[in-house]
């Protein structure tokens, strides 16, 4: 007896234990496949691709003159020019004269040395000298051209004669085809020192074409602290002096 009650637990304990609930793999139909691939099927060697190539629509680089807008900015080397006129045909850029000194095949009156952007000259006058062959040249402002040096010169104009322009009066220097100076010059009013804008006086007679810088030049017989004139052309003309302490207001 006690042998089969011995035989029957063994067999008891033999039944494997019927599991209960669903199937969670029969319930989703889910793999068990542990593959990490999404159903997006995006490549990542395409995405790191896509990400560090650069970006089709930027433009330019460092050395880029594009602006914002599409513009570019001038700079010295878009105001090359051939001729006056090619130089002066773009705003952003002012042409050069200079009057030659003798020398074989000089021809007198204003001669086109080179083009420079626009910028404020110096009042001073030069005398320049390519560096090339040596030539002088007489400049009317401080604005000296690529390819010059500022040098002593002989101080004799082509054709043996002196600037044709100076020394003319107001109107032969209109009628030469000059550059006529004028200035406003300081007075006193009501015990105040000023310039007087509605009376401008003939000053000086400069070569045709001189471009002088966009300041108000304030200028004194040389070596002379008065009288003084206020020049808005900017230029200085031989047997003046610059005296810029001699600021003073405009005459109300």
């Amino acid at each position: 007896m006690r042998t089969l009650l011995l035989l029957t637990l063994a067999l008891s304990s033999c039944v494997t234990p019927k599991v209960l609930g669903g199937n969670p793999e029969a319930d989703t139909g889910k793999d068990t496949d542990t593959d990490t691939d999404t159903d997006t099927d995006t490549d990542p060697d395409a995405t790191l691709g896509a990400t560090s190539e650069p970006d089709a629509t930027s433009t330019g680089g460092p050395d880029s003159t594009t602006t914002t807008d599409g513009s570019t900015t001038a700079t010295p080397a878009d105001c090359e020019a051939a001729s006056p006129d090619e130089c002066e045909a773009n705003s952003e850029c002012m042409a050069v004269f200079g009057e030659p000194e003798e020398f074989e095949g000089c021809t007198p009156g204003p001669n086109y040395l080179g083009c420079l952007p626009q910028m404020p000259c110096d009042a001073a006058l030069f005398t320049v000298c390519d560096d090339e062959t040596n030539e002088a040249y007489h400049l009317s402002n401080g604005c000296i051209p690529s390819g010059f040096t500022q040098c002593e010169g002989t101080g004799v104009l082509c054709g043996g004669g002196t600037d044709t322009c100076e020394g003319l009066d107001e109107k032969g220097c209109a009628d030469a085809g000059c550059t006529s100076i004028s200035g406003a010059p300081h007075v006193v009013q009501d015990g105040i020192a000023c310039a007087d804008y509605d009376a401008f006086e003939f000053l000086g007679c400069l070569p045709p074409d001189t471009a002088c810088p966009p300041v108000i030049a304030i200028l004194c017989p040389a070596g002379q602290q008065e009288p003084a004139w206020d020049v808005p052309s900017g230029c200085n003309l031989p047997g003046f002096d610059s005296c810029s302490e001699m600021t003073v207001p405009a005459c109300g």
